[in-house]
């Protein structure tokens, strides 16, 4: 009751100043040219209530007033627009906190400055990528703070090459690795014909010419050689032996003249005995005939000397 009878009087109080000033600045002398002193204060403001302030002409002593504004004082200010400013007189809100922040662009370095308090808020924003270069083992990168947005691959994966084409990676389809070896066709031992790959028909061996010119193959009719290259297994043309003499002898292999195959070896050499006191027989033992000092000569002396077989040894 006693506020209310209190708040009654300072609105009359008030009221009756006004009402002063009013009829001062009326019963003032219109042609006065006033010479306004300082403000002073009649009335101080509070947190809900207008205070007043007067000023009197130093002249002809009219006073004039003014309503001082009713104003909380705001304690400190934490410079966040969503935080109130409490009065530090009465505890009442100074100044509103807002619902949320607003304004500012958000990047992947930095959040989003409020346009009203310049306060960080939110989340910061996406990475912008540089251009994918399309190869997986190469890492992607945010063209803002070159972070890396997508990890690099160890190592490219999944395909299959040939020995036309390097493997497909299965993540981003580059090829990678090496060619596959070839595909060697069939080889027909013939080192004039080429062997080519069944994939993609490109020479694995190189045709080239025959080198006869190793050792002479040889059997008892003919002689020939057979290819020196690698894998070859073909021959030049099979040609009859060529004899030194028409007949081997005991003391001369018959064999080709051209490839030295014996033909006929060597005869294994004869010996016969002779008399050497009379007779014309030669003899396979020295007691036929009752021979005295036979001599033991080959059959082909023998036969050079005039003699001939003995009936009774032959």
């Amino acid at each position: 009751m006693k506020r209310s009878t209190k708040k009654i009087l300072i609105s009359f109080l008030f009221l009756s100043l006004i009402a002063f000033a009013v009829i001062g600045l009326t019963a003032c002398d219109s042609s006065c040219d006033h010479q306004w002193g300082e403000w002073y204060t009649i009335t101080e403001p509070t947190c809900t209530t207008d205070g007043l302030k007067e000023q009197k002409c130093t002249l002809c002593g009219t006073a004039a007033s003014e309503a001082l504004t009713a104003s909380h004082t705001p304690s400190a200010d934490d410079g966040d627009c969503t935080t109130a400013v409490i009065c530090s007189v009465c505890g009442d809100i100074a100044t509103a906190a807002k619902e949320a922040h607003t304004g500012g662009t958000p990047t992947c370095k930095n959040k989003a400055s409020c346009a009203l308090c310049k306060k960080e808020y939110g989340a910061l924003g996406s990475h912008i990528p540089t251009p994918d270069d399309g190869d997986c083992t190469t890492a992607i990168t945010c063209s803002v703070c070159s972070e890396i947005t997508t990890a690099a691959k160890e190592t490219h994966t999944g395909g299959t090459p040939t020995c036309k084409n390097k493997a497909i990676c299965s993540l981003c389809g580059k090829e990678y690795g090496a060619l596959e070896s070839h595909v060697s066709g069939a080889d027909d031992k013939d080192c004039t014909t080429a062997i080519l790959c069944t994939v993609c028909k490109a020479t694995v061996v190189a045709a080239q010419a025959h080198n006869f010119n190793g050792a002479w193959q040889k059997d008892a009719h003919e002689h020939w050689h057979t290819c020196g290259n690698e894998n070859c297994l073909m021959s030049d043309t099979k040609t009859a032996h060529i004899p030194n003499i028409p007949e081997a002898t005991t003391k001369q292999d018959k064999k080709c003249t051209v490839c030295d195959y014996i033909i006929e070896p060597m005869k294994e050499e004869i010996t016969v005995w002779i008399p050497t006191k009379g007779g014309k027989k030669y003899h396979s033992r020295p007691s036929c005939s009752n021979m005295i000092d036979p001599e033991q000569v080959t059959l082909d002396d023998a036969k050079a000397q005039g003699f001939t077989a003995c009936k009774r040894c032959y």
